[in-house]
């Protein structure tokens, strides 16, 4: 987002623009935008996605090539790559997600539940999940 800029809204149709912004101690806490819905619209560069207000916390863990060459050599601990694993603590999923990360269901002995996030990739449930979905938590 930038101020005065459309973004478009995924499977919404309209353009996102913001006017305004309110920083406090370094971070926008609060945006004021208006959503342009005319037929006569620019087409915007981008669009977004969102996350309901009742998402779900949880880590994601996104894995990237193990490598930063595409053959290792005798030095292949110099080309391990550090961002081969990053982890997400806060990330934040659909409620949707609950029906199958619940620990309950979750064991070493069978493929574990997985979803896909939209441009990320595919994501399977850990064994080491403490969801619960009869707490939410």
């Amino acid at each position: 987002l930038a101020p005065n800029k459309a973004v478009g809204l995924k499977y919404h149709g309209g353009n996102l623009i913001c006017d305004s912004h309110e920083i406090k101690n370094g971070k926008v806490v609060a945006l004021t935008c208006r959503l342009d819905i005319s037929p006569d619209r620019p087409k915007p560069k981008t669009h977004i996605s969102w996350v309901p207000s009742n998402s779900l916390k949880c880590e994601v863990r996104v894995y990237n090539h193990l490598f930063t060459v595409p053959e290792p050599s005798e030095l292949w601990e110099d080309e391990l790559n550090p961002e081969s694993e990053i982890v997400y603590t806060n990330a934040r999923v659909d409620p949707s997600v609950a029906e199958v990360a619940d620990k309950k269901d979750v064991d070493e002995w069978t493929s574990n539940a997985a979803v896909q996030f939209e441009r990320m990739g595919y994501f399977v449930v850990d064994l080491d999940t403490t969801f619960d979905a009869t707490t939410g938590e």
